[in-house]
């Protein structure tokens, strides 16, 4: 038997300058509606394993934060929520460094997000080697989304510096959107998005006969094999 959390006034689990983690079995309850109430945070923390959990809140299900390395997530079941995400970086000019974190084997359902990379103008760093793989979607507004325009109060001022996005994958990543836009990668004018990665995306758009689609900016990388709705992505 695992640990169980309910319905927190804000963040459910916070990992802060940790290193060698492991989670496994938790369940967090938390109604959609709830603002903040992440289900597990990790922030400035190294070598951290997260698996075989149920998560779902009014935030995001993982949220991977700068100073985070090597930190592995997996058969994790996200929903109601803001899906799994990497941020937000760079807030407050901040300087990001986030690298070698893995999601994989994953169910996400009825989130606003599915696997979300979010930064803020105006900060620096990098957020690398990411990979999202094995991910069932259902019902997800946005299942895929590099946001390095993130905003959640709306009027941010518009800012040249941004948090670098390198090297991230999204492989054999099947399922549904609520929304039309089934993938979303909008990157920075001034630094772009480079080698992004997708193989194996098949997202359909619940309930209607069109299709979904998908919209780039100044995203940089390659499409392997069947890869639906085609993704704009520059060479």
């Amino acid at each position: 038997m695992g640990i169980s959390l309910k319905d927190s006034p804000s963040k459910h689990m916070t990992f802060y300058q940790c290193r060698g983690v492991r989670v496994e079995g938790v369940t967090v309850t938390a109604p959609g509606e709830s603002p903040n109430t992440d289900g597990i945070l990790v922030a400035f923390s190294q070598h951290v394993q997260i698996t075989s959990s149920t998560i779902g809140c009014g935030d995001d299900c993982v949220a991977v934060a700068s100073g985070s390395s090597d930190v592995n997530i997996s058969k994790i079941t996200c929903g109601p929520g803001h899906g799994i995400s990497i941020g937000s970086l760079g807030g407050g000019g901040e300087k990001a460094a986030v690298e070698r974190i893995h999601v994989s084997y994953c169910n996400i359902f009825q989130t606003l997000t599915g696997l979300r990379i979010k930064t803020w103008q105006g900060g620096s760093g990098y957020a690398k080697a990411i990979s999202f793989e094995h991910i069932n979607i259902s019902s997800v507004h946005i299942p895929i989304i590099i946001d390095q325009y993130y905003c959640p109060r709306e009027n941010c001022p518009n800012k040249t510096g941004a948090v670098a996005i390198s090297m991230v994958q999204f492989v054999d990543i099947h399922g549904t959107s609520s929304g039309e836009e089934a993938i979303k990668i909008a990157c920075s004018k001034t630094v772009a998005c480079k080698k992004l990665v997708f193989s194996n995306v098949a997202l359909g758009w619940e309930g209607k006969t069109a299709p979904a689609k998908a919209t780039g900016f100044n995203a940089h990388g390659r499409t392997i094999g069947r890869v639906i709705p085609p993704v704009p992505l520059l060479k």
